[in-house]
């Protein structure tokens, strides 16, 4: 009666799905959210995006044409107080009645929250419109009966590592046995993606360093993270006053922001921190940066001290580069590094990350093989054709 045919029209129709987030910042979680944009392209899926405001990531999905809308997505701390609870649960519904009216309005087929708060949201708003939501878990925290709540209201969640899985599930047992084993049975895991072909040697490091004021042949350590005290800068300074010891032309890079503002403070102790372990101008703070290949490849090697990474954006990237890494042996390192091929994982103490590092300072051959193997293996494992595969296949699923 005037409609598209069975086998016509309607196969090649887009299929919206509400894609929500957060925070407008740029970190390693709003990355992830540019790749499920650039990984829809060309598909038959359209990805409408909700954002708390504009901001440095708007710009980008701007750029890349696709539409954004804002709404009230408010990042939420713990709290205690039953009047900021109540104010809490308040926003939470209003923000979820708006996003179902845009829901209904756009004819999305389902929801797409891409951090555990966007969940928080998009779970009630997808309950309330009647269509699927997807949850991208993509933290390694204690959310306690409140994972149970967001849980109840996944159709799938989509972790970033088996880690966050792992750190879900277990996390949810603690409360309801029954109700993990059903998160269990609807979790799939889809790492992160790195653009191998914009993280890839240019052959830049000597000019990067020119730029930095760094001497050519000087051993460059370096740490690439927003301020927040669980990525471990302190650990971080710790190891280098050891590494010093053994190194004595060693410089380290601290590369990243305070994405959330709440972190002055914490860089005034780490000034202290600095002055104490008497590494004086050894240490750079750079804040944020655009230009990260060309900094991951003026690093001789990259230190995360980060304990319970849920995957380590950072990490992958400076594989990517050529550059060895020294990490952790926890959460997503543990799994994107072969031990003694293509980095170190190691346990999360000074010494431990000052005697990796400096093994690799000691022996310039040793990093070039082993920044080769680290390449070889993101190119294998963590890129963006095999991501876009996995995603599709996902979305093909709801």
């Amino acid at each position: 009666m005037g409609g598209a045919s069975e086998t016509g029209a309607d196969d090649a129709a887009p299929v919206n799905v509400l894609l929500l987030h957060h925070a407008a910042v740029f970190g390693g979680a709003e990355r992830g959210l540019l790749d499920i944009v650039l990984s829809l392209r060309g598909s038959r899926y359209r990805p409408i995006v909700v954002l708390p405001g504009p901001g440095p990531l708007s710009e980008r999905l701007n750029a890349l044409g696709a539409p954004v809308h804002f709404a009230p997505l408010s990042r939420l701390t713990k709290t205690r107080r039953p009047l900021r609870l109540l104010g809490y649960a308040f926003g939470q519904l209003f923000c979820a009645l708006r996003l179902a009216r845009l829901i209904r309005r756009e004819r999305v087929a389902w929801t797409h929250a891409n951090s555990d708060t966007a969940q928080l949201y998009g779970g009630l708003a997808a309950t309330l419109a009647r269509v699927p939501a997807l949850w991208h878990c993509r933290d390694c925290v204690s959310l306690g009966r409140v994972r149970r709540w967001m849980a109840a209201r996944a159709t799938r969640m989509l972790a970033v590592s088996q880690a966050t899985a792992d750190n879900a599930v277990g996390d949810l047992a603690a409360c309801s046995p029954r109700a993990a084993a059903r998160l269990a049975r609807k979790t799939v895991v889809i790492s992160n993606a790195v653009d191998t072909d914009r993280f890839r040697p240019q052959g830049t490091q000597a000019a990067t360093r020119r730029e930095l004021g760094l001497a050519a042949d000087a051993f460059v350590a370096g740490m690439v993270a927003h301020w927040s005290p669980w990525k471990g800068h302190a650990l971080f300074l710790q190891a280098a006053q050891r590494i010093v010891r053994a190194v004595p032309d060693a410089v380290f890079l601290v590369v990243g922001a305070d994405l959330f503002g709440d972190g002055d403070n914490w860089r005034l102790a780490l000034d202290r921190q600095v002055s104490e372990l008497g590494l004086g101008d050894r240490v750079r703070f750079l804040g944020a940066r655009d230009d990260m290949p060309a900094l991951y490849e003026a690093m001789d090697v990259l230190i995360h001290p980060a304990r319970r990474e849920p995957f380590g954006r950072a990490v992958a990237e400076a594989m990517a580069m050529e550059t060895p890494v020294v990490a952790v042996n926890e959460g997503g390192p543990a799994e994107m590094i072969e031990q003694d091929v293509g980095g170190r994982l190691v346990e999360p103490n000074p010494d431990a990350l000052a005697e990796a590092a400096v093994a690799l300072a000691r022996d310039s051959a040793l990093r070039r093989r082993t920044g080769r193997a680290a390449r070889q293996r993101i190119r294998d494992r963590f890129g963006l054709d095999g991501y876009r595969a996995r995603l599709l296949e996902l979305y093909d699923s709801l």
